[in-house]
């Protein structure tokens, strides 16, 4: 069985085909934390859900982040009539995909929420053609997505149309978009509450080409530790928001690269070989963006420094280090509260080519794994597997990607700011 440890990414394979852009140019949405759904008593604080082209490309490479691992998710409907949705977002993966009935194995809790294409009036099976790379029986295009050698969802591509409420109070309907309904999952973390992953990855197929005149979207997040936190948002086609310093961004393999130049403790740049941060084409090397991933994955190089610049400035404090079972890998630990810590220790950066930097204080260095034991918010990346930045690392950010120009911005802004 295939272990769900940490990483950034697992990936897939499918073979897809692309639909024409539509009308649609803007659409914003709340993100919804994950700790907002899942209380303790089972009951859930969401926004109201909305009730009411061919490309030559046969393959694209998309990726799903770990759902025990994502902060956030988008709420959106499928189908006619629309069925609502609760999906991971995740930059890292080209291809959207829900759970369909009959499906197997389906949590309880969620059953609501599955999508049951026999019921839509819009719903359209993708055929097989010379672009897909399997068909089953009944002459349908299949995809399997692949968590390291075993499949691990399996389903059929199709078409259907997406109802989004946005956060001024409307609705945005957005009609033949490419999917995966996906009716097996295996080796996958079965959370009650999701329903499927909504891709932002740079793909010909992501939802990203089907909003606005030019391919672009933005987030902005405030405290991922306070689920209560009401301003985080995204924003997809002509409402981006592209503001603050930018560095160039590299698209490869559908993964969103940027070029990470030096890592910063208290001003002083922080004594890491530029080889760590390194793009080699054609390689799973260098450093990606990744909202799908919780905690930020760094080549060993730049690890074993900043673990040994982390235990220096905490050394001889009243923070004593502590072995948990729950710490992963070579994650280090201290008993107390990490609120308490964010107060002494320094701002980190993380700086990119072109002047952009992501600074992030104790909170979003530290973070709380229960009452009182809290641990770093960085772990070293698994041997051949890229960096990560992971969403702890861009608190109190709004991070605008632009496709059509391929440059990230990253504005540190207090994103209730944005709705003012």
């Amino acid at each position: 069985m295939p272990s769900l440890t940490p990483l950034c990414t697992i990936f897939l394979l499918v073979a897809i085909t692309s639909t024409a852009r539509v009308s649609t140019t803007r659409i914003t949405m709340r993100l919804i934390h994950r700790d907002l759904i899942s209380t303790p008593t089972g009951s859930t604080s969401l926004p109201t859900l909305a009730s009411d082209s061919e490309s030559t490309s046969t393959h694209i490479e998309a990726n799903l982040i770990q759902s025990s691992n994502t902060i956030y998710y988008v709420n959106f409907s499928i189908g006619t009539p629309p069925v609502p949705q609760l999906a991971v977002l995740d930059t890292g993966s080209n291809l959207m995909w829900v759970k369909c009935l009959p499906c197997e194995p389906c949590s309880p809790l969620s059953g609501k929420r599955f999508f049951d294409p026999a019921t839509s009036s819009t719903f359209v099976p993708k055929s097989c053609d010379l672009h897909c790379k399997k068909c089953n029986d009944m002459a349908q295009c299949e995809f399997r997505l692949t968590y390291s050698s075993a499949p691990s969802a399996v389903g059929i591509l199709a078409t259907e149309q997406l109802t989004f409420s946005t956060s001024d109070g409307g609705t945005t309907v957005v009609p033949n978009i490419l999917f995966g309904c996906t009716r097996k999952t295996r080796d996958l973390p079965q959370q009650s509450h999701m329903t499927g992953v909504m891709g932002l990855g740079p793909g010909p197929n992501s939802l990203l080409w089907r909003i606005g005149t030019h391919p672009k979207f933005s987030y902005c997040i405030g405290d991922a530790q306070n689920p209560l936190y009401p301003y985080n948002r995204l924003e997809l086609g002509d409402g981006a928001i592209m503001e603050g310093y930018s560095t160039p961004l590299v698209i490869e393999s559908g993964r969103y690269y940027v070029d990470v130049v030096r890592i910063s403790l208290g001003g002083s740049t922080l004594e890491i070989p530029k080889s760590a941060f390194a793009k080699t084409p054609g390689v799973d090397d260098g450093v990606i963006v990744d909202t799908g991933a919780k905690m930020t994955y760094l080549h060993k190089d730049a690890y074993d420094v900043l673990e040994f610049t982390v235990r220096d400035w905490l050394r001889g404090s009243k923070w004593t280090r502590v072995y948990p079972e729950f710490a992963r890998g070579r994650q280090i630990c201290y008993g107390g509260k990490a609120r308490e810590a964010a107060e002494m220790f320094p701002l980190l950066g993380i700086h990119f080519a072109g002047g952009a930097a992501l600074y992030m204080d104790g909170l979003g260095t530290f973070l709380q794994h229960d009452r009182d034991i809290f641990c770093l918010a960085f772990l070293e990346a698994d041997y051949g597997e890229s960096s990560c930045i992971g969403i702890l690392a861009q608190q109190n950010y709004n991070v605008g990607f632009d496709l059509s120009e391929k440059k990230v911005y990253f504005q540190r802004i207090d994103c209730k700011e944005l709705d003012e």
